[in-house]
């Protein structure tokens, strides 16, 4: 009789011991779930952050163009006592608008019009039919640094 009984034991303990298993497996994969959704909503968080971020800055340097500019220098290279560069921009909406480049030169001065929109850190101007990209890598209220297609660093001040 004890045979028996110590046999019932065992299978009782098979039987639980596969139950929890069990149990184990179908939580082990519940979770597994569970973190490959939550994974999935985080990758999904933060592209939905990068892009609402990008558009705020955009949105930001846009504001911060809004005025009179005076360029400082245009690739290390510092404009003569005789000449000046300013270029006024006037916000439109919240990420374009338009704006004048005058160029004084000896008393003279030459003005252009242009239109200009901002996208990813990127200030693309249209002056005569042509688009000239500047990439900004500064934009405070007391100094605005950006880069053209040439590689050459402009430096602009509030006028």
């Amino acid at each position: 009789m004890k045979k028996l009984f110590s046999h019932g034991y065992n299978l009782q303990i098979k039987a639980m011991l596969y139950v929890h298993t069990s149990i184990f497996i179908i939580n082990f994969v519940y979770i597994l779930k569970y973190i490959i959704m939550k994974k999935g909503l985080l990758i999904l968080l933060v592209a939905v952050l990068a892009v609402v971020s990008s558009c705020s800055k955009d949105a930001k340097i846009n504001r911060r163009l809004d005025g009179e500019w005076k360029v400082v220098s245009i690739g290390g290279v510092v404009p003569e006592a005789t000449e000046s560069y300013v270029m006024k921009f006037i916000k439109e909406d919240k990420l374009t608008g338009n704006g004048t480049f005058t160029y004084t030169y000896l008393s003279q001065s030459f003005t252009d019009a242009f239109t200009y929109s901002v996208l990813d850190q990127k200030i693309t101007l249209v002056i005569d039919g042509t688009a000239d990209i500047l990439s900004v890598t500064k934009y405070e209220k007391d100094r605005m640094e950006m880069i053209d297609t040439d590689g050459d660093l402009w430096i602009l001040d509030p006028k």
